[in-house]
Protein backbone atom coordinates (compact mmCIF):
# COMPACT_ATOMS: atom_id res chain seq x y z
CA UNK A 1 0.00 0.00 0.00
CA UNK A 2 1.03 3.73 -1.29
CA UNK A 3 1.55 6.61 1.66
CA UNK A 4 -0.37 9.58 0.48
CA UNK A 5 0.71 12.79 2.16
CA UNK A 6 -1.64 15.68 2.64
CA UNK A 7 -0.55 18.65 3.90
CA UNK A 8 -3.31 21.51 5.18
CA UNK A 9 -2.35 25.11 4.87
CA UNK A 10 -4.26 27.81 6.82
CA UNK A 11 -4.11 31.37 4.58
CA UNK A 12 -1.50 34.15 6.14
CA UNK A 13 -3.07 36.72 8.14
CA UNK A 14 -4.91 39.19 6.34
CA UNK A 15 -5.87 42.64 6.64
CA UNK A 16 -9.35 43.75 7.94
CA UNK A 17 -12.04 44.73 5.90
CA UNK A 18 -12.95 48.27 5.18
CA UNK A 19 -15.35 49.74 3.51
CA UNK A 20 -15.90 48.19 0.12
CA UNK A 21 -13.79 45.80 1.17
CA UNK A 22 -15.72 42.28 1.44
CA UNK A 23 -14.37 38.77 3.28
CA UNK A 24 -13.21 37.46 0.08
CA UNK A 25 -11.35 39.94 -1.31
CA UNK A 26 -9.27 40.70 1.85
CA UNK A 27 -5.43 40.97 1.08
CA UNK A 28 -2.55 39.33 3.30
CA UNK A 29 -1.54 41.79 6.33
CA UNK A 30 2.71 42.73 6.57
CA UNK A 31 2.98 40.03 8.91
CA UNK A 32 1.08 37.62 6.52
CA UNK A 33 3.55 38.49 3.68
CA UNK A 34 6.18 37.74 6.19
CA UNK A 35 4.71 33.99 7.14
CA UNK A 36 3.73 32.67 4.03
CA UNK A 37 7.73 32.75 2.31
CA UNK A 38 8.82 31.32 6.03
CA UNK A 39 5.96 28.18 5.41
CA UNK A 40 7.46 27.76 1.67
CA UNK A 41 11.24 27.51 2.67
CA UNK A 42 10.26 24.79 5.41
CA UNK A 43 8.73 23.05 3.26
CA UNK A 44 11.42 22.93 0.93
CA UNK A 45 14.00 22.21 3.46
CA UNK A 46 11.90 19.41 4.64
CA UNK A 47 11.65 17.93 1.77
CA UNK A 48 7.64 18.81 1.40
CA UNK A 49 7.20 20.27 -1.99
CA UNK A 50 3.82 19.25 -3.05
CA UNK A 51 3.22 17.19 -6.43
CA UNK A 52 -0.66 19.27 -6.61
CA UNK A 53 -2.25 22.42 -4.53
CA UNK A 54 -5.50 23.42 -4.35
CA UNK A 55 -6.25 27.04 -3.08
CA UNK A 56 -9.63 28.85 -2.01
CA UNK A 57 -10.26 31.65 -4.39
CA UNK A 58 -10.53 33.95 -1.79
CA UNK A 59 -7.63 36.74 -2.30
CA UNK A 60 -5.74 36.00 1.16
CA UNK A 61 -5.64 32.26 0.62
CA UNK A 62 -4.15 32.82 -3.27
CA UNK A 63 -1.58 35.28 -1.79
CA UNK A 64 -0.56 32.77 0.64
CA UNK A 65 -0.05 30.42 -1.96
CA UNK A 66 1.67 32.17 -4.77
CA UNK A 67 4.39 33.08 -1.96
CA UNK A 68 4.60 29.92 -0.07
CA UNK A 69 5.20 27.88 -3.81
CA UNK A 70 7.80 30.20 -4.76
CA UNK A 71 9.76 29.70 -1.55
CA UNK A 72 9.17 26.21 -1.84
CA UNK A 73 10.42 26.00 -5.35
CA UNK A 74 7.30 24.79 -7.05
CA UNK A 75 6.99 24.48 -10.76
CA UNK A 76 3.56 23.96 -11.11
CA UNK A 77 0.44 25.97 -10.68
CA UNK A 78 -2.29 25.55 -8.42
CA UNK A 79 -5.64 25.14 -8.86
CA UNK A 80 -7.51 27.79 -7.61
CA UNK A 81 -11.40 26.07 -5.98
CA UNK A 82 -14.05 28.53 -5.23
CA UNK A 83 -15.95 25.60 -2.81
CA UNK A 84 -12.67 25.43 -0.33
CA UNK A 85 -13.57 29.53 0.52
CA UNK A 86 -14.70 28.96 4.28
CA UNK A 87 -15.01 25.36 3.41
CA UNK A 88 -16.49 22.77 6.09
CA UNK A 89 -15.02 18.97 6.24
CA UNK A 90 -16.66 17.23 4.15
CA UNK A 91 -15.87 19.51 1.51
CA UNK A 92 -12.45 19.60 2.16
CA UNK A 93 -12.58 15.65 2.93
CA UNK A 94 -14.36 15.82 -1.12
CA UNK A 95 -11.59 17.86 -2.67
CA UNK A 96 -8.66 15.44 -1.32
CA UNK A 97 -10.62 12.44 -2.37
CA UNK A 98 -10.63 14.02 -5.62
CA UNK A 99 -7.06 14.31 -6.46
CA UNK A 100 -5.85 11.94 -9.01
CA UNK A 101 -4.11 9.26 -8.05
CA UNK A 102 -0.24 10.30 -9.68
CA UNK A 103 -0.19 12.91 -6.90
CA UNK A 104 1.59 11.54 -3.83
CA UNK A 105 1.45 14.74 -1.92
CA UNK A 106 -1.23 17.55 -2.07
CA UNK A 107 -0.80 21.12 -0.33
CA UNK A 108 -4.82 22.62 0.45
CA UNK A 109 -4.59 25.97 1.10
CA UNK A 110 -7.79 27.40 2.78
CA UNK A 111 -9.41 28.72 6.30
CA UNK A 112 -10.87 28.21 9.68
CA UNK A 113 -12.41 27.01 11.36
CA UNK A 114 -12.68 24.46 8.49
CA UNK A 115 -9.49 23.05 8.33
CA UNK A 116 -8.38 23.05 11.65
CA UNK A 117 -12.07 20.54 12.36
CA UNK A 118 -11.33 18.89 9.55
CA UNK A 119 -8.11 18.46 10.99
CA UNK A 120 -9.12 16.72 13.83
CA UNK A 121 -11.52 14.84 11.73
CA UNK A 122 -9.56 13.15 9.02
CA UNK A 123 -6.64 12.15 12.21
CA UNK A 124 -6.70 8.31 13.00
CA UNK A 125 -3.34 8.68 14.87
CA UNK A 126 -0.29 10.97 16.01
CA UNK A 127 1.53 12.01 18.81
CA UNK A 128 -1.24 13.32 21.28
CA UNK A 129 0.56 16.39 21.85
CA UNK A 130 0.49 17.62 18.21
CA UNK A 131 -3.51 16.93 18.03
CA UNK A 132 -3.66 18.59 21.32
CA UNK A 133 -1.68 21.36 19.78
CA UNK A 134 -4.01 22.06 16.91
CA UNK A 135 -7.00 21.51 19.37
CA UNK A 136 -5.76 24.51 20.86
CA UNK A 137 -5.19 26.92 18.45
CA UNK A 138 -4.85 26.78 14.45
CA UNK A 139 -2.75 30.12 14.04
CA UNK A 140 -2.95 31.91 10.32
CA UNK A 141 0.03 30.23 8.42
CA UNK A 142 -0.60 26.68 10.04
CA UNK A 143 0.58 24.00 8.40
CA UNK A 144 -0.50 20.29 9.14
CA UNK A 145 1.21 17.21 7.54
CA UNK A 146 -1.36 14.32 7.20
CA UNK A 147 -0.41 10.83 5.75
CA UNK A 148 -3.06 8.43 5.07
CA UNK A 149 -1.96 4.57 3.75
CA UNK A 150 -3.98 4.54 0.66
CA UNK A 151 -3.51 3.45 -3.17
CA UNK A 152 -5.58 5.99 -3.81
CA UNK A 153 -6.76 9.61 -2.56
CA UNK A 154 -10.29 8.15 -2.68
CA UNK A 155 -9.79 6.31 0.37
CA UNK A 156 -8.81 9.31 2.55
CA UNK A 157 -10.74 9.61 5.00
CA UNK A 158 -12.23 10.81 9.03
CA UNK A 159 -10.02 8.78 11.21
CA UNK A 160 -7.68 7.02 8.67
CA UNK A 161 -4.31 9.74 8.91
CA UNK A 162 -1.15 9.96 10.58
CA UNK A 163 -1.09 13.49 11.91
CA UNK A 164 3.17 13.56 11.00
CA UNK A 165 3.54 17.61 11.82
CA UNK A 166 1.91 20.65 13.09
CA UNK A 167 4.12 23.68 12.06
CA UNK A 168 3.27 27.13 13.13
CA UNK A 169 4.81 30.46 12.14
CA UNK A 170 6.50 30.75 16.09
CA UNK A 171 7.75 27.72 15.15
CA UNK A 172 10.22 28.61 12.13
CA UNK A 173 11.71 31.54 13.83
Amino acid sequence: MAARELLLLRHAKSRQGGPGVNDHNRALAPSGLEDAPRVGAYLKGAGLVPDRVLTSSATRARQTTDLVLKAAGFEGEPKVRTELYLAKPPAILAAVRGLPNGCRRAMLVGHNPGLEQATLKLVGDGPPDLVDAVREKFPTAALVHLVFQADAWGEAGFGKGSLQAFVRPRDLG
